[in-house]
């Protein structure tokens, strides 16, 4: 299929799709009496709300990057703030699976030289994971510390870990871990296709450690300012 229909598409899809998710968010925000089961109904509609507004951000950057058109507009960004940023949108997700989330470092200690758009969706996706494919009841700590020219930005989280046999596709399209743990997770196998070509854009690095039982880490590497 041509990329420059699919951009389009996928462009298409964005307007109504930020939409659903602006009303989805504002009719949380204003704490509706639901019954339990009428509650746990709006809670799936809202996933897959994010789940499809995931999509369309993650098959424009393919896109645009296998068409030579991904274009990092570097500027200063205070990690903090894209953190905060990043929460306003996935801390629903995070009350869903019972998750607690802590930051490891305070605003304007650690600035770096990023894309803000993509640093958002890189961000963003690195937590969503860590959320997703978390144990309920589970943490995630998000850290940040500076390695000489360098910042790198590490997202923990106690899951399950990534099996052996499925580390070698990590970072493919479409390759989504599969088993016991992962039934019910939404998420269309582009994620971390696209954290990689994102960090790449922002001439970065995207890493990981992780022990299958307890957990893993991404670590996204930038540019200090």
């Amino acid at each position: 299929m041509d990329d420059d229909f699919i951009d389009k598409v996928a462009h298409e899809i964005a307007a109504p799709a930020t939409a659903i998710k602006g009303y989805l968010r504002l009719i949380n925000d204003t704490n509706p009496p639901f019954t339990e089961v009428v509650r746990e109904y709006f809670a799936d509609l809202n996933e897959a709300g994010e789940h499809l507004s995931e999509l369309v951000d993650n098959l424009l950057v393919v896109v645009r990057a296998k068409g030579g058109r991904l274009m990092a507009k570097m500027v200063e960004l205070d990690l903090f703030d894209v953190f905060e940023h990043c929460m306003s949108d996935l801390d629903w997700l995070a009350e869903r699976r019972n998750v607690d989330i802590t930051s490891g470092f305070e605003k304007g200690i650690m600035k770096v030289r990023a894309d803000e758009q993509m640093l958002i969706l890189s961000v963003k996706n690195m937590i969503s994971n860590a959320i997703k494919f978390n144990r309920f009841g589970g943490s995630v700590i998000v850290n940040a510390k500076r390695e000489d020219a360098m910042t790198k930005l590490t997202v923990s989280d106690t899951g399950y870990g990534i099996k052996q046999e499925f580390k070698e596709k990590l970072f493919l399209p479409f390759a989504k871990a599969r088993g016991d743990n992962t039934i019910g997770v939404s998420g269309s196998g582009l994620g971390l296709y696209v954290l990689k070509i994102l960090a790449e854009s922002m001439e970065g690095d995207i890493e990981y450690n992780s022990i299958e039982g307890e957990g893993s880490e991404f670590i996204l590497k930038l540019n200090t300012v």
